[in-house]
């Protein structure tokens, strides 16, 4: 094992990357970009922690066992950078690429469940274009999204797949020779480039998350509006169909949660006016909101 304390040169680069890297980071101002994304991703995936066994449905489950995957991928990809691993960040968010778009299928197919049901008691995976199929049929998506999301898988596969542009990275071209660089100098133009595809990954996620919601409204409009603004901020243009009417937004969240009772009030209100709830068994008939 290497010890930190003896000469430089005998520390594993990794570690001096990961000195370079701190020093660096007032020269990063894209790390606040990375670090909006990564908050609101985490206060989405990890709002809710206890999922009771008599009333969650296994899309529930599913998708957010999903999302609480593609969380601690994200924060590891956090960790790859900051010690030079700008390779292995990209294969990672493949992953949590895939993690959220399977994510969000499983939670929003609701005329599917037992594709939710395969995915937890068989094991079945369910692959990418499967998931893009769905979103197609479905229209989850913003019309031409789901051309985009081809082909920004297969430009994420061939950076995780060891292809020549993922593994070449390693040589240096000295003209008459390729030389291989087993222990890369930090780079700070790279560190850039890797921390922004990290956030742009994590705003996806968000997006991601935001679709998988039987409605986007059940979200806090503060939420989904600092999603926009650095959505807008990382595209470096104006997202209009992200817009919303944000003053209206909020008077129906608050008047939503004003609504909102626990599930032992609403036992208690099933007992003591059973005929409230005679509308659950007509069609178009909505239970009353609960947490």
């Amino acid at each position: 094992m290497t010890n930190i304390d003896s000469p430089a040169q005998d520390v594993s680069w990794f570690v001096r990357h990961l000195v370079q890297y701190g020093e660096a980071a007032d020269q990063l101002p894209e790390l606040d970009q990375l670090g909006r994304a990564m908050n609101l991703f985490l206060y989405a995936s990890r709002r809710q922690t206890v999922f009771p066994n008599d009333s969650t449905f296994p899309n529930d489950m599913a998708g957010s066992a999903c999302m609480a995957r593609a969380a601690q991928q994200l924060e590891a990809t956090t960790v790859l950078v900051s010690y030079g691993f700008h390779a292995e960040v990209r294969n990672l968010l493949r992953s949590v690429y895939e993690s959220v778009g399977l994510g969000r299928t499983l939670a929003k197919a609701r005329d599917k469940r037992e594709m939710a049901d395969k995915w937890l008691k068989d094991g079945v995976y369910w692959p990418d274009k499967i998931v893009r199929r769905w979103l197609d049929e479905n229209q989850v998506v913003e019309p031409g999204a789901v051309e985009d999301y081809r082909s920004m898988y297969r430009e994420m596969c061939a950076w995780a797949h060891p292809m020549a542009r993922s593994c070449m990275g390693l040589f240096a071209d000295r003209g008459d020779a390729l030389e291989l660089i087993p222990e890369p100098a930090f780079d700070l133009e790279l560190c850039r480039q890797t921390i922004v595809e990290i956030a742009a990954t994590a705003v996806f996620a968000c997006f991601a998350f935001r679709n998988a919601l039987a409605k986007e409204e059940v979200i806090d409009p503060a939420w989904r509006r600092d999603l926009k603004d650095l959505a807008e901020e990382l595209a470096g243009q104006p997202l209009p169909h992200l817009e919303r009417d944000w003053v209206a937004e909020h008077e129906r969240y608050d008047a939503m949660i004003a609504r909102l009772r626990t599930m032992d009030e609403l036992d208690e209100m099933l007992r003591q006016h059973p005929r409230s709830f005679d509308n659950l068994s007509k069609p178009g008939g909505d239970p009353p909101d609960a947490t």
